[in-house]
């Protein structure tokens, strides 16, 4: 299975819980992510979030919420059936001198 994966990691001057406020709120993300055109859902685990993409317009991803562990750690997950395609995007906050440390680390696997 080829696999890729990305990483961002940014510095955010705010608290953790800032921070964790606006990643728990999934129904507000398309306000301030601007690749998200509608989202809903709840970081809830075992719940599934509905996602529309800037990066396909016409498809509406359906998300698994597997893992959350407030305010420092939220796990979704994606896949296609017969495991022909999966994706496990991580969500991380953690306390800096500054204020946050906010990291997304993705995996996506195609057969």
């Amino acid at each position: 299975m080829a696999a890729r994966r990305t990483q961002v990691v940014r510095e955010i001057s705010a608290t953790p819980d800032q921070v964790w406020a606006l990643l728990a709120d999934v129904n507000g993300w398309a306000e301030w992510n601007p690749t998200i055109i509608s989202i809903e859902g709840a970081s809830v685990p075992g719940t599934k979030v509905k996602l529309v993409s800037t990066l396909s317009p016409k498809r509406t991803f359906t998300l698994s919420v597997d893992d959350v562990e407030p305010p420092r750690r939220m796990v979704w997950s994606d896949g296609m059936p017969l495991g022909l395609f999966t994706g496990r995007r991580t969500y991380t906050v953690e306390p800096s001198s500054s204020g946050v440390v906010l990291s997304v680390h993705g995996r996506y696997c195609a057969r």
